[in-house]
């Protein structure tokens, strides 16, 4: 009677869904760069924008995105931003793809300008991501499962993009 209990007890527990593990990097950080982006894979960058996602100091100027697609394994972000501001941006991985069904991953984007105001017209830019290059290190097949949410800093927003995504916001 006392193995029938144990083993059931030793069941219920290992079907426990409320734990989620990670694949991390490992203490691994690494930077991708492209003309318009800068892509850190690093934990301790990811933290720092987690505490402060949603301080509007954190911002300097105006900044949305606007949509957000997926084709395979490549992300277009479309952000509306100062017309006459040269914007680069940050994108933030902790380095964790969350072991569930399906996949997922968090990524913080952050907009930076020397000299921006919020004067003027505002404009679309638009973000190629080319997750094989970004996510080195993640199989090409993991990625093609994963759902990523896109938290943009300085607004509450984060955009889960599914697969194929195709999704207009209206912020």
């Amino acid at each position: 009677m006392k193995n029938l209990i144990l083993l059931t007890l030793l069941t219920l527990l290992s079907c426990n869904n409320d734990h989620i593990t990670t694949d991390t990097l490992d203490g691994k950080k690494y930077t991708v760069t492209t003309e318009k982006y800068t892509f850190y894979a690093d934990p301790q960058k990811y933290l720092d924008a987690n505490k402060n996602w949603t301080q509007p100091d954190q911002c300097k100027f105006s900044w949305k995105v606007k949509h957000v697609g997926r084709s395979g394994n490549t992300i277009r972000i479309d952000i509306s931003k100062p017309k006459h501001c040269e914007v680069s941006y940050d994108i933030l991985w902790n380095g964790a793809i969350m072991e569930s069904y399906p996949p997922m991953a968090n990524i913080f984007l952050i907009a930076k300008s020397e000299n921006c105001t919020d004067a003027g017209e505002m404009e679309t830019e638009q973000l190629i991501i080319n997750l094989e290059e970004a996510f080195k290190d993640v199989p090409t097949a993991s990625l093609r499962e994963t759902v990523f949410y896109i938290k943009q800093v300085c607004s509450s927003t984060s955009i889960e993009c599914k697969k194929d995504c195709d999704v207009s916001l209206n912020n």
